[in-house]
């Protein structure tokens, strides 16, 4: 069952991530003139969705205006549910994807009913995809121990400037790498004079974490590989936490450096980017983007820095939380079918929280016993019949038949009906 639910939760994942990374990109353009830490932090939801399955409720959710299902998880929290966790096994399998009319073309293609259940069409497909995922994993891997292997090899022969500081030859552009102890690596060629704010911008990697961050955020884009809005996001993401490590340097040694600094970045970039998939080390790929942004650099004014941290919280309010989840009809049925539990010689059953229609379930069955006699089964007939309330009782113990009859009438979807087998329910 594994080996078919895990992709959907997947592409659940990456899609959430997805309506996420167009936001950002879209604020992104609305705050050209902040500070870039503020367009640094704003990945940080981005990162989250493509890591974590789930999420807390909230009223405030982005995705509550998009209309996004949501599956129940837990009590406050829930996951985003496009595409169902058991597509590849559920009856009228049906998809909701952000982009409608998509969603409408691939379920005109899916089985639908007895072709569905009883051929498993769909199996094959998720099972060949699958494979393809893990391929592409794989791959994503070799790529990065080969690269960390040929970067090795230019770290063979290094001095030590100071501290956690080496100066080596092989090397052009300066990076950060390693993760518990990391490693600044400057090329041999840098001046004197160009080493302080050099230095200085690597320090303020490993002083915000970056070299941790970037490891997480390289390990998200080999898992969701298949994702170019990721691959975009990854892509961006570096330049501003690049740009806002610039602009922290300048910040903290005055305008004065601006030129010089500026000059040492075009100097640098004449080098080959050696570290580029590498998701340990810090390459300095775009120069002429962080050259242009040092070039119209100012000292932000305080209500700058105030709105833009107003708006990183606000939108990580939106983006990190999820639409509550509201129990359908239907997922109530499946949810009070779930919960019969005949053991032994008692039936119990919870009827769910569902808030939009009134419950009508009637028992019935028939006994037969030795001598032949039989006789119609009636239980709990004068219940009152009660949302997220328990119920008992213990048939009879010669009973051939034993169906719970639900009638479930909706104020949204009409009267829906299930019948329930609970001798099928039956254990020892």
């Amino acid at each position: 069952m594994f080996f078919y639910t895990f992709l959907p939760k997947l592409w659940n994942m990456s899609l959430t991530a997805s309506v996420v990374i167009i936001f950002v990109l879209l604020l992104r353009l609305l705050l050209l003139k902040s500070p870039k830490i503020i367009s640094y932090a704003l990945w940080s939801p981005v990162l989250f969705r493509l890591l974590c399955p789930v999420s807390i409720e909230s009223g405030f959710s982005l995705f509550s205006l998009l209309g996004t299902p949501v599956a129940e998880y837990g009590t406050i929290t829930n996951r985003i549910a496009y595409i169902p966790i058991d597509l590849v096994h559920t009856e009228n399998p049906s998809i909701t994807l952000p982009v409608p009319a998509i969603g409408e073309l691939i379920n005109q293609s899916l089985p639908q009913r007895v072709e569905q259940l009883v051929a498993d069409p769909l199996e094959a497909p998720m099972a060949i995809l699958t494979y393809v995922w893990v391929v592409g994993v794989m791959v994503m891997a070799i790529y990065t121990a080969v690269s960390f292997l040929n970067l090795h090899k230019k770290l063979l022969i290094v001095s030590r400037l100071r501290d956690n500081i080496y100066l080596a030859d092989e090397i052009t552009s300066p990076f950060v790498m390693g993760v518990f102890q990391p490693k600044i690596y400057l090329p041999s060629s840098l001046s004197e004079q160009e080493q302080p704010y050099i230095i200085l911008h690597e320090q303020h990697h490993i002083h915000r974490w970056d070299h941790i961050i970037k490891a997480f955020a390289y390990v998200a884009l080999c898992i969701h590989w298949f994702n170019p809005l990721v691959w975009i996001a990854f892509i961006t993401a570096s330049k501003d936490m690049e740009m806002s490590c610039d602009e922290a340097v300048v910040k903290k040694m005055g305008d004065g450096v601006l030129a010089d600094y500026t000059a040492s970045l075009l100097s640098l970039a004449t080098g080959k980017h050696i570290v580029a998939g590498m998701p340990l080390a810090f390459g300095k790929g775009d120069t002429k983007e962080r050259i242009r942004n040092l070039a119209n650099w100012k000292k932000p004014a305080v209500w700058v820095i105030l709105l833009g941290t107003v708006v990183c919280i606000v939108t990580a309010i939106c983006l990190l939380t999820n639409p509550k989840y509201t129990l359908t009809a239907e997922d109530a049925l499946l949810q009070l079918e779930n919960n019969v539990v005949y053991e032994g010689n008692t039936v119990s059953f919870t009827i769910p929280e569902y808030d939009e229609g009134e419950w009508d379930i009637h028992i019935a069955g028939r006994a037969v016993y030795e001598d032949g006699f039989s006789r119609s089964l009636h239980y709990l007939e004068e219940e009152t019949w009660s949302a997220n309330t328990s119920y008992t009782f213990q048939p009879d113990s010669s009973a051939v038949e034993l169906t719970l009859d639900v009638f479930l009438h909706s104020q949204t979807e009409g009267t829906l009906e299930r019948t329930i087998d609970l001798l099928s329910k039956k254990t020892a």
